[in-house]
């Protein structure tokens, strides 16, 4: 849901705001803006679904790794054998 908000407030203020006047010169080129207006639902749409989609592919990838690490932790059966290694005095690299 945060997403979808933050995308929608980067897109008015791009697009509603800083493109304005851009926009405003070409407006010949876009359609009429009752038209672009009956459209606005699929615009809606599709930014909640991609962002809906950025989120799951995001928290997909990073599974496992808390919030702040991209590395995958190691296993316990890895911590162990390190463990192990570091006691008995042998270079766990090795």
């Amino acid at each position: 849901m945060a997403t979808y908000v933050v995308y929608q407030l980067c897109g008015f203020l791009i697009h509603g705001l800083w493109l304005e006047p851009v926009y405003q010169e070409y407006a010949d080129v876009f359609g009429a803006e009752e038209k672009m207006d009956a459209l606005t639902w699929v615009l809606l749409v599709t930014s909640a679904v991609l962002t809906s989609m950025f989120c799951y592919i995001f928290s997909r990838g990073h599974e496992n790794c808390g919030t702040a690490s991209t590395r995958r932790s190691p296993r316990a059966s890895d911590r162990r054998r390190l463990d192990q290694a570091y006691i008995g005095g042998m270079d766990p690299l090795d």
